[in-house]
């Protein structure tokens, strides 16, 4: 993503609201990010009878929402971070944690070998099957819930072209290289 080149797979844009904006504002990143958002006012309903209803987002024009792309996000988050001393790993799976030692125990996927790192903070995202929430589980009080979804992933795109015009006479959109954003 930053140094490596990785698909970036079935990511999709982000939208930040008050509260993610309030994060990067807190963060120093507002904004750097704000010039590759894209504001969203609101959303186009198409009824079964071919009816088109807009549903703004707010309640006047300044209240919106932001599109930002999830990876172009990530790297400002991951370079945020490490400006201000925090240490990353990739490539690590997380096989174990101690919770009372701080203690986490790594397959390092590169180099084939196991590793124990201790730290004073850990932050945990380590997927779905996660070591560390598994130790967490362990803890008095500790509370937690997983829900599998029925269905799969959906995509839909809209390329570049007739569909641009239709939209727009709608509601404003903005047009990309590949696709567009309402």
């Amino acid at each position: 993503m930053r140094r490596v080149s990785i698909s970036a797979g079935r990511s999709i844009n982000l939208a930040l609201s008050v509260r993610g904006i309030h994060a990067l504002t807190e963060a120093g990143l507002w904004d750097e990010m704000r010039r590759i958002t894209v504001p969203m006012k609101g959303r186009m309903i198409h009824s079964d009878a071919a009816e088109l209803t807009f549903q703004p987002y707010g309640r006047d024009d300044s209240e919106v929402i932001y599109a930002i792309s999830r990876a172009d996000l990530n790297v400002a988050l991951i370079n945020a971070a490490e400006a201000r001393g925090v240490q990353i790993n990739f490539q690590q799976r997380c096989n174990g944690f101690t919770l009372k030692t701080r203690k986490l125990h790594l397959r390092d996927e590169q180099a084939d070998a196991d590793r124990v790192l201790q730290r004073d903070v850990v932050i945990g995202c380590d997927g779905s099957a996660s070591a560390i929430r598994n130790e967490m589980l362990k803890v008095n009080r500790f509370d937690f819930s997983q829900q599998y979804l029925e269905y799969g992933y959906k995509e839909l795109t809209i390329p570049v072209g007739r569909a641009a015009v239709t939209l727009s006479t709608h509601m404003p959109c903005t047009s990309g290289l590949e696709a567009i954003t309402c």
